[in-house]
């Protein structure tokens, strides 16, 4: 659907994509790491695991999908790579259109400077020292800035510590 999130049943439409993408004629992976390679997914797959999810991606859309998240530059997509995929999937619809509003310069991640304005429209009064010590705190990937599912992670802990606040 176009929440942005997936649920249940679209969950298991995509591991199920996955378990077909990565498997030899719909098989799974073989459980013995030395007996194959380890799974990944090219441009072909990934778009079939896309489409499997209704998602739908142009070749140079999954190419771009693929460049994203593909770490290791092998142009495939590992399993650990494919789990960031699915996991940013997962973000909710509010985080999202929140994430795309504040990175202005679109680029998919969010510098200091955007993330200060982001915590200041959310009642946060933060100078740019405490903007930059809060990025530093959720850049898991050392990037410099935050990605959507770093700043997913945020917005759980702000909501985490408003509900605390509450009487």
């Amino acid at each position: 659907d176009s929440s942005g999130t997936l649920d249940l049943e679209e969950f298991s439409r995509l591991a199920l994509a996955l378990w077909k993408a990565l498997g030899s004629n719909g098989a799974p992976p073989a459980s013995d790491p030395s007996a194959a390679e380890p799974p990944v997914l090219g441009v072909s797959e990934l778009r079939a695991a896309l489409r499997d999810l209704d998602i739908d991606c142009a070749e140079g859309g999954v190419t771009t999908v693929l460049a994203r998240y593909d770490k290791d530059s092998s142009g495939r997509l590992d399993l650990r790579e494919f789990s960031l995929l699915a996991s940013e999937l997962s973000v909710s619809h509010a985080v999202r259109t929140a994430f795309s509003t504040f990175d202005r310069d679109r680029s998919g991640a969010l510098s200091t400077r955007e993330l200060r304005a982001a915590l200041q429209t959310l009642k946060v009064d933060a100078t740019d020292s405490q903007a930059a010590a809060v990025l530093r705190e959720f850049d898991a990937d050392g990037s410099g800035a935050l990605s959507l599912l770093e700043f997913a992670q945020l917005c759980h802990r702000l909501v985490s510590l408003r509900a605390e606040a509450a009487p």
